[in-house]
């Protein structure tokens, strides 16, 4: 076996241990990052200097989900739901409560409790606390503990960019009249009047968007050129979105129903009297844009 020293070995206060030549176990251990609303839950036990997020080693006989739901029961009084792995590591750890040396692979992952937190069962666990994220460089941590909860605060910041689209739409006007499009079977405001439009793609400007999605609704040919920008709306509805909208007063050819797998009826309306069955962020954009207010944050 390779000569092992004592800078191979930490306890849970980071602190160097020197190897007594005892038999060497391997353990398995998972971990639950839980973070919400700006905050993180860290448990610590009594008899240790630093803090920690909740897990522990995986027992003979259980899966890692198993073990991160009963590791949660046990230091923060609720159980852990695991979600995607974020962070792994390979260590040589000295358990002091047993007195063993382990060398150890510790997985963390992304988890969600299953209650309100409570009452460790484990008599040696201090009462778990939710910590704010901006705090967590003034906690005591293990340095892998801390390295794995930065590769989830940005593994969330990524995901809730990825699910924050920019819309693009296009308000068709012939003298006082718009033009609209009736929702069908795509799972979404369906029976009710919108616009064309749609989200913009990645490499596209929102004009641009907007040219490519009239083509593809109402078969309308455009340039960027021929959009007026009339509306940002900052949307917080069944999902957070920013919305552009385009007045086009002008254009070749006449709209009609080129997607009627996903539109049933295209038609014209008066500006001041849209159908009753208007999608309401719409109906709430060509109010204001009757009104020649160019930006809201609306939330329906």
């Amino acid at each position: 076996m390779t000569a092992l020293n004592k800078s191979q070995f930490v306890n849970a206060n980071g602190e160097f241990v020197e190897y007594d030549g005892s038999p060497i176990t391997w353990r398995v251990s998972v971990y639950g990052i839980v973070i919400k609303a700006g905050q993180i839950v860290l448990s610590k036990s009594r008899k240790e200097k630093t803090f920690d997020v909740p897990g522990g080693g995986v027992e003979i006989g259980e899966m890692p989900d198993e073990a991160l739901r009963r590791e949660g029961l046990e230091e923060i009084g609720v159980p852990l739901k695991m979600g995607k792995l974020i962070h792994h590591f390979f260590d040589r750890f000295y358990h002091a409560k047993q007195a063993k040396f382990y060398q150890t692979v510790q997985l963390f992952y992304e988890a969600e409790l299953q209650g309100d937190l409570g009452q460790p069962s484990d008599p040696e666990m201090e009462p778990p606390k939710w910590v704010p994220i901006a705090r967590i460089s003034e906690i005591p941590l293990p340095n892998e503990v801390r390295q794995a909860i930065l590769q989830a605060m940005a593994a969330t910041a990524q995901t809730k960019r990825s699910t924050f689209p920019i819309a693009a739409h296009v308000i068709f006007m012939k003298g006082k009249q718009v033009l609209m499009t009736r929702r069908f079977k795509t799972g979404y405001e369906d029976g009710n009047y919108s616009l064309p439009a749609g989200h913009v793609e990645v490499g596209e400007t929102p004009k641009e968007g907007a040219c490519r999605e009239a083509q593809e609704e109402v078969g309308i040919k455009l340039e960027p050129s021929q959009l007026e920008p009339v509306l940002v709306m900052s949307r917080m509805g069944h999902r957070q979105s920013t919305d552009f909208f385009f007045v086009c007063r002008n254009w070749t050819g006449e709209p009609c129903n080129t997607e009627p797998h996903k539109c049933d009826d295209v038609a014209w309306f008066p500006l001041d009297k849209l159908p009753v069955n208007t999608v309401p962020y719409i109906q709430k954009a060509l109010e204001l844009v009757r009104k020649k207010q160019w930006y809201t944050e609306v939330k329906l």
